[in-house]
């Protein structure tokens, strides 16, 4: 500490004495500790704005109409008063198509909604209006994941939480993160998918008339499905079924859903009896309203309840029912369970026409959608039907299948089990926490009211301790900010502001701080396509925006252990933990990039990027004598992309 720092102490020191010193002559202040109410004021909603208008009033009523009644909604909206160009706000505009977005998708018009997106989004462009942006972005997420495109859906999702979070539209993120955890659930990525619905209902606290508290809980029982926790399931679907009734938003196709999981878990938890009633509830609600969705659900639902029940040929003809419904096709997942459930059927009824067919055709459905539940399932079935035949061989092998499939969703809800423990201690250590703090502000109270000058001269003595701490503690965080800003400094790229080379090169060079994966590590090396012509036709300031924007669009997409550096001018590196299949996490970050134009000061550039990958790596490979191998690897993988025509993933398998 040089001599002006240690000077500076000391006169800090004697002014505090002196008002001390003050303090202990005269009486103390009467001092109110109570803490002060405060209103969080920075959370956004648009209705703050609608509502200070009767005509954006109306529209706030009639998009609540649209949720439960559409119909009546539709009549409602038509009876608004037409505005003039002048008084058309755009906001009434985003409320109006929102409306008939939600009377589109009630009409399973899927072709009208679709229309009605890209109206929002074009709106939203035109007028900067982010929280529209990010609603347009969740809504094409859902049509996304209903058809079964989880990719696409995953960055539609990934980008409207990112907006949302940053603008604070929590109304919004309460249904986005629901959506997030069903993409999720859907490929039994278990742990993230719970990761999303814990957020979720979290934040819908803070909402209790919100219609997604009891979507989330009824994900969050599909969850324990996929995990095969039947009691517990069963607990939560209870509990959606109260947050569904306490919202007020009726709707037909909710509640069914969740008779319908209802229905699934008494099966297969042996309870044939409860699993039927439960069905003829969802069959009840079944009418001209609810979606072909629901209607196929329903079908595979009939079907699953007719097997328990040992009733094989009404079985077979429900399945097929399902399979030749309406729209069937655009449904994976359903249309591969019933596949599966007729092949069920036939081998109970000893039919083997067709049945091996059946079975590869639900197989492979479920391994297009990624589930790895039903997957599973679909193995066990296959080893069944090989046994039956005589094919111990290949049965064996299916079977094998299965246990390994079947370890590793065992492994998941040990997981699971371990989040709920977390959250459980951390609620009851936040409730004791509380408990301490209100006691000490009990004390304090009592400690004003006696104003004894014995308890006056300790507090003096204590404020004198802490000025000295403090002041200890101001020169140790700059010292501590002065190492960070020299480390960040050496380890961080100034432009993009993500590690450097040398950070990776040293994390390369040390243990791997994660466990292993299914899909082990890998090491990624993304090049931007024909940047040398963006960089001499528009300059390299418009260059620097493009790696700036790349960089933000890879971060994106990263998981909590991924790491991304820049390697050197429009190369990056990228270290993926194995959290999601490799190929599949550098195809979203490719589509990142490559589908949306990137803003510049110029104009907005289209930009594509070739990445080579090293994938599959045990943490035992990558070593300091062995990290420049998997790297010349992911290099030559690269040159293969670039040389196949760019804008492509190419990757090695160790």
């Amino acid at each position: 500490m040089n001599k002006n720092n240690v000077l500076g102490s000391f006169l800090l020191v004697v002014t505090m004495s002196a008002v001390l010193g003050l303090y202990l002559l005269y009486p103390l202040n009467e001092v109110d500790l109570s803490k002060p109410q405060v209103h969080d004021t920075s959370v956004y909603t648009p209705e703050k704005e609608l509502s200070q208008t009767e005509y954006g009033k109306k529209l706030i009523h009639i998009l609540e109409l649209s949720r439960s009644d559409p119909i009546f909604a539709s009549k409602e909206l038509n009876k608004l008063p037409k505005l003039s160009a002048a008084e058309d706000l755009a906001i009434y505009q985003a409320y109006r198509l929102m409306i008939l977005s939600n009377v589109a998708q009630h009409q399973q018009d899927a072709k009208a909604v679709m229309t009605c997106l890209d109206q929002i989004k074009t709106l939203a462009d035109q007028e900067g209006m982010q929280w529209l942006k990010s609603q347009s972005l969740v809504e094409s997420a859902i049509e996304y994941l209903k058809e079964g495109e989880l990719a696409t859906a995953e960055i539609q999702i990934r980008s409207a939480i990112g907006i949302a979070e940053s603008i604070r539209y929590d109304e919004l993120l309460v249904k986005a993160y629901n959506t997030a955890g069903a993409i999720n659930n859907v490929r039994n990525d278990l742990q993230d998918a719970q990761y999303f619905f814990h957020k979720g209902l979290q934040l819908g606290k803070q909402y209790p008339k919100h219609i997604y508290n009891s979507k989330l809980m009824s994900n969050m029982a599909l969850l324990y499905i996929y995990l095969e926790d039947w009691p517990k399931a069963l607990r939560i679907i209870e509990k959606a079924k109260k947050l569904y009734f306490d919202s007020g938003l009726l709707e037909d196709e909710a509640i069914g859903i969740l008779y319908i999981n209802e229905s699934f878990s008494h099966l297969s938890s042996g309870d044939v009896v409860k699993g039927r009633i439960a069905y003829e509830k969802a069959e009840a609600l079944n009418s001209e309203k609810v979606s072909n969705r629901y209607k196929i659900l329903l079908l595979r639902a009939y079907s699953d309840v007719l097997l328990s029940e040992g009733n094989f040929n009404t079985a077979l003809a429900i399945t097929n029912k399902c399979l030749h419904s309406m729209g069937i096709e655009k449904y994976t997942l359903q249309n591969g369970q019933c596949y599966l459930n007729r092949a069920l059927a036939k081998m109970r009824l000893n039919q083997g026409d067709l049945l091996l067919n059946d079975l590869e055709r639900a197989f492979t459905m479920f391994e297009v959608v990624g589930s790895r539940s039903w997957k599973v399932l679909g193995l066990r079935t296959l080893g069944e039907y090989y046994e039956s035949q005589g094919d111990l061989e290949t049965a064996l092998y299916y079977f094998k299948q299965y246990y390994h499939g079947n370890k590793a969703l065992l492994f998941d809800k040990r997981q699971s089990d371990i989040f709920l423990l977390e959250q459980d201690f951390a609620k009851v250590t936040l409730e004791q926490e509380n408990e301490l703090l209100n006691t000490e502000k009990d004390l304090n109270k009592l400690v004003l009211e006696k104003q004894q000058l014995r308890n006056r001269i300790v507090v003096a003595l204590i404020i004198m301790i802490g000025i000295s701490a403090a002041l200890l503690m101001v020169r140790l965080r700059s010292i501590q900010r002065a190492n960070k800003a020299l480390l960040a400094q050496s380890t961080t790229c100034e432009l993009t502001g993500l590690y450097n080379r040398r950070y990776l090169e040293q994390l390369l060079a040390d243990p791997m701080p994660f466990n292993d994966t299914s899909f082990g590590i890998s090491l990624a090396i993304l090049d931007l396509d024909y940047f040398k012509q963006v960089n001499d036709t528009y300059g390299h300031d418009v260059g620097d925006q493009v790696l700036v924007e790349v960089a933000r669009r890879i971060q994106q997409h990263l998981f909590p252990n991924d790491v991304v550096a820049r390697w050197g001018g429009e190369e990056f590196v990228l270290l993926l933990s194995g959290a999601l299949d490799p190929q599949q996490q550098l195809e979203i970050i490719r589509s990142a990039i490559a589908q949306t134009p990137v803003d510049t000061s110029s104009k907005p550039l289209s930009i594509t990027t070739s990445i080579g990958a090293s994938i599959n790596i045990t943490p035992e490979q990558l070593n300091s004598d062995t990290y420049k191998k998997h790297l010349k690897a992911a290099d030559d993988a690269l040159y293969e992309a670039k040389e196949s025509g760019r804008n492509q993933v190419v990757s090695f398998k160790k």
